[in-house]
């Protein structure tokens, strides 16, 4: 069965929120607040490049999905690109 909710087929969950999670995170927070205004200047300096590049890749991450018979694929995130494990 297909997964309907799945964050393998959602930019925001397996792209920008890894690539805002990982910067945002790196170091610890004082506070909530803190953490929500590190994780809105990680927004803002997002680069476009970036998100491009996980547009112009959505198909073969969908169709890695599909050969994966629906199920959850494993993903990487390094250095501002997505590798995907095989």
């Amino acid at each position: 069965m297909w997964p309907p909710n799945s964050l393998n087929l959602n930019l925001l969950d397996y792209h920008v929120w890894m690539h805002v999670e990982s910067k945002a995170c790196a170091n610890g927070h004082t506070s909530l607040q803190a953490l929500k205004a590190a994780i809105e200047s990680e927004w803002s300096m997002m680069p476009d490049d970036s998100l491009m590049h996980s547009v112009t890749n959505f198909r073969s991450h969908v169709e890695k999905c599909v050969a994966a018979g629906g199920s959850a694929i494993e993903i990487v995130y390094t250095r501002n690109k997505l590798t995907r494990k095989h």
